[in-house]
């Protein structure tokens, strides 16, 4: 989270033969181009990159790792605590009116 990173690869155009579900307005062929400038906006503009390699330039902020995992946990405690709160209030009120 927050590294410094070098992507290195090519920029491909994706040609590929849909598999599995698709309905009756999917393609049988799936066609992704890749953009080749850096100025263009809107569908069509991203990037499609075949990587080949991957190096960590300069690490984060270690606090602000710790920080945004610790950050991270506690959210997901907090709406768990929630849910089960409000578990507990649905099945007491069910049991009080049977």
């Amino acid at each position: 989270m927050g590294d410094q990173v070098r992507i290195k690869g090519k920029l491909i155009n994706v040609y590929a033969k849909l598999v599995g579900n698709r309905s009756e307005f999917d393609s049988e062929w799936l066609k992704w181009n890749t953009s080749i400038t850096r100025t263009d906006t809107g569908a069509g503009a991203c990037e499609v990159i075949y990587v080949e390699d991957v190096q960590i330039l300069r690490k984060a902020n270690s606090i602000s790792y710790y920080l945004y995992n610790l950050s991270s946990w506690s959210l997901l405690l907090l709406l768990g605590w929630k849910a089960l709160r409000l578990i507990f209030t649905v099945i007491k009120t069910l049991l009080n009116s049977a």
